[in-house]
């Protein structure tokens, strides 16, 4: 766990590293996966490897990105960042609960249908009926 300076922000490292923290998920590709819970007026600051293509995604609450972004339940939810710097900060203007992704591309072939991505329309199918049968779990 990384606290803000002003421990209102509390980031869980799932995978990879923030602030000499370490996640306890090791990963074939270079990953970041943080889960962060915000107290109204919360603020922090997420280094991110510039090589790594990033987003936050708002499950609760609402914040502020980068002083320029409004996330917001129910509106936009979703934020992505462009490879040309190495932080990303956030203020939760309410509680909020968030999900913060990074990764060094891949470039490797996808197929999509609906909210699937995969490699080939096989695993696909696969991931279709991993969910039918309840297998893909809860995001929080």
């Amino acid at each position: 766990k990384v606290f803000s300076e002003d421990k209102k922000v509390q980031l869980n490292v799932i995978a990879g590293h923030q602030k000499n923290k370490s996640g306890l998920i090791h990963t074939q590709t270079e990953v970041n996966v943080f889960t962060v819970k915000a107290n109204e007026g919360g603020k922090i600051e997420i280094e991110i490897p510039k090589h790594h293509q990033s987003l936050i995604y708002l499950l609760e609450g609402e914040i502020l990105v980068n002083d320029l972004e409004v996330l917001k339940k129910g509106e936009n939810q979703m934020v992505t960042f462009k490879q040309d710097g190495s932080t990303v900060q956030f203020q939760a203007t309410k509680e909020s609960i968030l999900l913060v992704l990074s990764g060094k591309p891949i470039r490797e072939k996808i197929t999509q249908y609906g909210p699937y991505v995969m490699n080939t329309q096989t695993e696909i199918l696969e991931a279709m009926r991993d969910y039918q049968q309840g297998k893909m779990g809860y995001l929080y």
